[in-house]
């Protein structure tokens, strides 16, 4: 077989030109009709540069069907600034889309956003910065350069404390469902009329005068409305004295049994207080200060048992009905994530057992500086359940406010000397 190079024309270049199947036989004169020609090269005019690139013409909206993007006879330009694309017209027009919400009729362009009809963009062309003004003719009367208003469940809420203060005395809508799981059908009221003759001591300067009914006292229409839904037709003999002096600011150590109705004679009186007080700003963040939510309330309710602080807790929902007012409750053997992510709902009335609120206070979940109201609920059994360090730190180390710019409520069962004691340290007016 010889290598050498065939002169005859039976050359792969001379095969592959055999099998051209182009339909034009003719060639220009003086050239080879032998010649193979690329197809991207075929059927072009005798005489150009075979070499150049063809001429291609963008077709408009009107050949493309109504595709989107088509110019017709324009400049294109591809500019491309945080995704958006722009294109020049022959007049100098500039449309801009975002994606595929570009809409092209006759080279104008309107953008239609997600939310709403009116919704469009507009970019100056004399800006290079392509942001300015892009918050512009979101609404008939809206100021440009601004964000629009959101409208969420938390409008009206002023985090922190700032804005106008709320006024806690206006009594919100019913809620049925709510008002039947509180309130039931029954009645859950005491019925003291049988123990009217009880006697009842009450020592201290300037005493007010007990009342007889609950109509004797003034208080907001919230409560009102709550002692009628609970049916409490007679105050008991604790409420009649406790509950005038709680209002009238004073401290008060009061010795009652477990149902005698003391769980009403504080929570009457203070909750009142607050809903005519409204809410106090938060403390501002200060050296050492978690980065998590931490909540501020109003008044603390100690509890020896879980048993006692759900008690008192179910009791604050029911005169907290109706109102801005959220109480929360924290005691051991309980899941501590799942009150502290009720806390950050809320709190501005605390029922806690010592152990735990203590261990919330380690957490920088709750602070007390807001605590205007103390109350130590059965004060005897937390002391014989050796709950008086706890006690003692959670009243004097951790920012409470001082005897004298809060309002101290004990109450007791008994009253050894144990308790004189504390009540003498926690106490003023005794």
């Amino acid at each position: 077989m010889s290598y050498e190079s065939n002169q005859n024309g039976t050359g792969l270049e001379q095969q592959l030109a055999g099998l051209d199947l182009s339909a034009k036989k003719e060639s220009a004169p003086g050239s080879n009709p032998r010649v193979y020609v690329p197809p991207h090269l075929r059927n072009q005019p005798s005489g150009g540069n075979s070499s150049a690139k063809p001429e291609y013409q963008e077709r408009g909206p009107s050949q493309r069907g109504g595709d989107r993007g088509g110019y017709k006879g324009g400049e294109r330009r591809d500019d491309y600034r945080g995704g958006r694309r722009e294109y020049e017209s022959q007049n100098g027009d500039r449309d801009n889309y975002r994606g595929d919400n570009y809409n092209s009729r006759g080279g104008n362009s309107n953008y239609r956003g997600r939310d709403s009809d009116d919704r469009r963009s507009y970019h100056n062309n004399n800006s290079s910065g392509g942001g300015q003004n892009r918050w512009s003719d979101r609404g008939a009367n809206r100021d440009a350069g601004a964000p629009p208003p959101t409208n969420t469940r938390w409008s009206g809420y002023s985090k922190g404390g700032s804005g106008q203060p709320q006024d806690w005395s206006t009594l919100l809508p019913r809620d049925e469902q709510l008002e039947y799981e509180l309130f039931g059908i029954g009645n859950t009221g005491i019925n003291f009329n049988k123990y009217e003759d009880i006697p009842v001591e009450a020592s201290g300067d300037d005493i007010p005068e007990c009342i007889n009914s609950f109509d004797d006292i003034q208080m907001t229409e919230i409560i009102t409305n709550n002692i009628a839904l609970a049916r409490y037709d007679k105050p008991t003999p604790v409420q009649k004295y406790a509950i005038p002096v709680i209002i009238s600011g004073r401290d008060v150590m009061a010795c009652a049994q477990t149902g005698s109705g003391k769980t009403a004679a504080f929570l009457v009186p203070i909750l009142n207080q607050m809903y005519e007080r409204g809410p106090l700003p938060t403390p501002p963040a200060g050296r050492g200060y978690p980065s998590r939510k931490k909540v501020f309330p109003l008044g603390l309710v100690l509890a020896p048992t879980r048993e006692l602080a759900t008690q008192i807790y179910d009791e604050a929902k029911k005169f907290a009905y109706r109102s801005q007012l959220r109480p929360c409750v924290v005691y051991g053997g309980s899941n501590v994530g799942d009150q502290m992510r009720d806390l950050d709902r809320g709190c501005h009335l605390l029922v806690a057992t010592p152990g735990r609120l203590v261990d919330m206070l380690e957490r920088g979940k709750i602070g007390l500086a807001n605590c205007r109201f103390l109350v130590l609920d059965e004060a005897d059994r937390m002391l014989d359940m050796g709950f008086e360090p706890q006690i003692r730190c959670i009243v004097q180390e951790n920012g409470m406010p001082r005897t004298g710019d809060r309002q101290t409520l004990m109450f007791s069962a008994t009253f050894p000397k144990e308790i004189q004691l504390l009540a003498k340290e926690f106490q003023r007016n005794l």
